[in-house]
């Protein structure tokens, strides 16, 4: 489950479909991996073991670590839909990723706008923040169900 603290066994016909020149080069090239093996279908297991350290120290700095790392996993998140779920089999569940990546942000900003309105002007408050409220709550069911879509997909890969 912690894929920077494991060993990596990967087949021959891992190496031959995935671009290894394309692998993330810093420590969180597992992450990069993973989500490229899942793209092409390759099945990965866990086998625990435990994390043993010597008197070694680390000599990651983690502020800039947990950016660059961060950064990696979203652009995999989004990489891997637009490959798995657009360029190699087209699959609706897009959608519900899309419309809820969409409304929450548009509901928080509109949100913000509802009580910036509310403490400046004295606008009235119910409406516009009642249809914010509802826009970004939309947005996070359909965000939850396309992770469960898409956890779905995953079961049921042959």
């Amino acid at each position: 489950m912690d894929p920077q603290n494991a060993f990596t066994a990967i087949s021959r016909d891992v190496l031959e479909r995935i671009d290894l020149d394309s692998v993330y080069p810093r420590y969180g090239y597992p992450n990069d991996l993973l989500a490229k093996m899942n793209v092409f279908g390759f099945r990965v297991i866990n086998i625990p073991h435990p994390a043993r350290y010597g008197k070694e120290k680390s000599k990651i700095k983690y502020g800039r670590y947990i950016l660059k790392v961060s950064n990696l996993l979203l652009m995999n998140f989004f990489w891997r839909l637009k490959t798995k779920y657009i360029l190699i089999n087209f699959h609706p569940l897009i959608f519900f990723y899309i419309f809820g990546i969409l409304m929450v942000p548009l509901g928080v900003i509109g949100g913000i706008y509802t009580i910036h309105n509310k403490l400046l002007f004295g606008e009235a408050l119910f409406i516009r923040g009642v249809l914010s409220a509802l826009l970004a709550i939309i947005g996070i069911q359909l965000f939850l169900f396309a992770m469960l879509f898409d956890m779905q997909m995953e079961n049921y890969r042959i």
